[in-house]
């Protein structure tokens, strides 16, 4: 089966383990990765155009005010087809407690009939959120499996944990 990993991560600025901290990578970034060694899945990053700012403070209301509008942000590039693969993996960081609304504007572009949706998600405490249920109304004729919630500040450490899930789900 041929997995392909779509995930947004955020670098620089970032909440971590109750406080702020610069980042050069980020924990979904992190995550993708570790799942796309273990998998040996294809990997997709999203972009937002313009950049989220790079002040953390000043994300999250950028962020809050995409999700209050229901908008739909500009993308660097688009996936256009992702026909050749059974699995996607959609990993992107909790905020606000859902989905971001900046991976909404690549998942709703795509045909996802009959595919599996692998929905796995960093956070800093508030776990998945609503994101299954998002992603439910995103991911029209796909099937949303449930989703894997890491602890973004964790990501590192739990490098095992993700290989072996995606081993024991993607393979």
């Amino acid at each position: 089966m041929k997995t392909l990993v779509i995930y947004f991560s955020r670098t620089g600025e970032n909440y971590v383990n109750g406080k702020t901290v610069f980042i050069e990578k980020g924990n979904t970034q992190l995550v993708a990765e570790f799942i796309g060694e273990a998998a040996g899945a294809d990997l997709f990053q999203i972009e937002r155009v313009p950049d989220y700012p790079e002040d953390y403070m000043e994300c999250t209301k950028v962020a809050r005010e995409e999700m209050k509008t229901n908008a739909r942000p500009e993308l660097r590039e688009y996936l256009k087809d992702v026909s050749e693969y059974e699995n996607i993996v959609a990993a992107f960081p909790c905020w606000w407690g859902n989905c971001p609304n900046v991976m909404l504007s690549q998942l709703e572009k795509l045909d996802l009939r009959g595919k599996k949706i692998f929905p796995v998600i960093t956070h800093e405490g508030s776990g998945a959120g609503k994101s299954e249920k998002t992603l439910k109304k995103a991911c029209k004729g796909a099937k949303v499996m449930k989703a894997l919630a890491i602890h973004g500040g964790e990501a590192v450490d739990s490098v095992e944990m993700i290989k072996a899930w995606a081993r024991a789900n993607l393979k």
